[in-house]
C-alpha cells in the first residue's frame, strides 16, 4: 500500500479544505482497517495496521481533534454501517462547515467491501457518504477491486 501518496493526496484536500479567511471545518473520519475478508480469501496482513497509520495522520498532520477520529478494525459490516450512521448524526447537529473523510483498507469487489465475512454494498457506501450533511466528503478505498464506487 502506498502510504507516501496518500499521505500527500489527504494534505492537498486538508489544504483545500480550509481557506484562510474562513473559519476551520469541523473534520471528522472513519478510518476502517479489515485484514480478514470473505472466508475464502487470504487474511491481509496491513489493512488493520494501514489504517491506524491514516488515522494517526489525520490526528498529527490534519487537524483532525482524537474525538472526531473513528477507527474501526476487524469489525462486520453493521458495526460500520451504525459507526458512520452515527457520524452523519454529529454532523447533522452541528453549524458550520464540516469536513468527512472515510478511508477503508481490506478486501473488496465491485459489489461491496468484505469485513470479516460479512459484506457491506457499495451503494450503501456511497449513499452514507454522499448523503451526509457534511460540506466535504471523502471516500478513500484502498481494496482491490473497489472501482466501480
Amino acid at each position: 500500500m502506498t502510504h507516501g501518496w496518500f499521505r500527500a493526496c489527504l494534505l492537498g484536500a486538508l489544504a483545500t479544505a480550509a481557506t484562510p479567511a474562513l473559519a476551520e471545518p469541523n473534520r471528522f473520519a472513519v478510518v476502517i482497517g479489515a485484514n480478514a475478508g470473505d472466508a475464502d480469501e487470504v487474511g491481509l496482513r496491513f489493512a488493520e495496521s494501514d489504517a491506524e497509520r491514516v488515522a494517526g495522520v489525520l490526528r498529527t498532520l490534519g487537524g483532525f481533534q482524537a474525538e472526531n477520529v473513528m477507527t474501526l478494525v476487524d469489525l462486520r459490516a453493521s458495526e460500520v454501517r451504525r459507526a458512520l450512521i452515527a457520524l452523519n448524526a454529529r454532523v447533522r447537529a452541528l453549524s458550520g462547515e464540516s469536513l468527512m473523510i472515510v478511508y477503508y483498507s481490506g478486501h473488496a469487489d465491485a459489489e461491496a467491501l468484505h469485513l470479516g465475512g460479512t459484506r457491506l454494498p457499495m451503494n450503501e457506501l456511497r449513499d452514507l457518504v454522499t448523503g451526509s450533511a457534511a460540506s466535504a466528503r471523502v471516500l478513500v478505498l484502498d481494496a482491490c477491486r473497489s472501482g466501480t464506487i
